[in-house]
């Protein structure tokens, strides 16, 4: 396990509106997402760091009486955004919630750093299996031959170690800092195992 300081934070946000008419529920969704796109530009969001998905239409249903009844059409639209100044999320936010984006799905914190975090995961737990296993065939009486079998498992991304305190919904100047992100890598290793009194 290695960990980091975050220094970069994607968001995944989501807007859905209803409307009994589908093309209405539709403009309703891109007029909200031009408003949280046009704030971005505002706050010094580059373009790059910005991806608008295309609207996804469905028909709603609802249970009355316990009979599934049309209630109009939902139209769904996602956006992410990409920040390398994490102080500036609170605002991305704020941004979202004035713009009628009604949904966060996901805030996904990670490190410049990863690739360093990774290899250096990886060597703790190379380094980690390899002192059980002496300190396991030791209480055996025994020491260890020669590596029969590795099985190593990638974790992929750091996650962070700590949750947002508080929803966007608390209040005003809110910080969305998170403590550090954690990078594991898991090793099992099968060697052979010998005497320890064999040559």
């Amino acid at each position: 396990m290695a960990r980091g300081r975050p220094d970069r934070v994607e968001v995944a946000l989501e807007v859905a509106t209803h409307d009994a008419d589908p093309g209405r529920a539709r403009r309703l969704a891109d007029e909200r997402v031009a408003r949280f796109l046009a704030a971005l530009e505002q706050l010094g969001v580059a373009r790059e760091d910005v991806t608008a998905a295309s609207v996804r239409l469905a028909p709603l249903y609802e249970w009355r009486d316990r009979e599934r009844v049309f209630a109009g059409y939902e139209a769904r639209r996602g956006v992410r955004v990409g920040l390398g100044d994490l102080e500036r999320l609170d605002a991305l936010l704020a941004a979202a919630t004035d713009a009628g984006i009604d949904r966060v799905l996901a805030i996904h914190y990670a490190s410049s750093r990863q690739r360093a975090l990774e290899e250096e995961a990886r060597r703790r737990a190379v380094a980690d299996s390899l002192e059980k296993a002496r300190t396991l065939a030791a209480a055996y009486g025994a020491r260890l031959g020669a590596v029969r079998r590795i099985d190593y498992r990638e974790t992929g991304a750091p996650r962070p170690l700590a949750e947002l305190a508080a929803a966007r919904a608390d209040g005003p100047g809110q910080s969305y800092l998170p403590d550090e992100v954690e990078v594991r890598e898991r090793v099992a290793v099968e060697f052979d195992l010998l005497p320890r009194s064999a040559p």
